[in-house]
């Protein structure tokens, strides 16, 4: 397993610019300033660090869904179908997450498929994904993953 960083960032004024994920974020901040015209006004950069990379990338996911930076090629509004999927695949195996949410393992093949929970059952999963140290899982995060603006755009 390897480490990685989910890092932010931010112009002057405060507004989010970037959003992304590395091993090695002073690197990938330099190519940002070589290649990509937004990142001269860089200001301030935030690092948060993951177990794995796809903690990270779900990390990363519903940052930008939820936070919507200016310059993000890749708005994950496009992957939003796939949020709810790539959440349940930071279980060991779907059966584990069935048990810590108090599902059927058929449910969770359901939900898998159709990219949702049902509004009964998100609070129990943003507790077990909390439990499992997905602090980034919250209530705001789950609403973010099923608002229909995040389908539309």
């Amino acid at each position: 397993m390897t480490r990685t960083a989910l890092y932010r960032h931010f112009g002057a004024d405060g507004a989010l610019l970037y959003v992304g994920i590395s091993h090695q974020v002073i690197l990938r901040t330099k190519q940002h300033v070589e290649t990509a015209t937004w990142a001269e006004g860089i200001n301030q950069i935030t690092v948060e660090w993951f177990e794995t990379r796809d903690m990270a990338l779900a990390a990363e996911n519903a940052a930008i869904t939820s936070e919507r930076p200016l310059f993000n090629k890749r708005n994950s509004v496009t992957d939003t179908g796939r949020l709810i999927p790539d959440l349940i695949s930071l279980w060991p195996v779907r059966t584990k997450f069935a048990q810590d949410v108090g599902v059927d393992i058929q449910v969770v093949h359901k939900w898998v498929q159709s990219g949702r929970i049902p509004s009964g059952w998100m609070r129990s999963v943003v507790d077990a994904a909390q439990d499992r140290g997905m602090a980034w899982v919250t209530a705001d995060w789950m609403l973010d993953a099923h608002s229909p603006k995040a389908v539309t755009q």
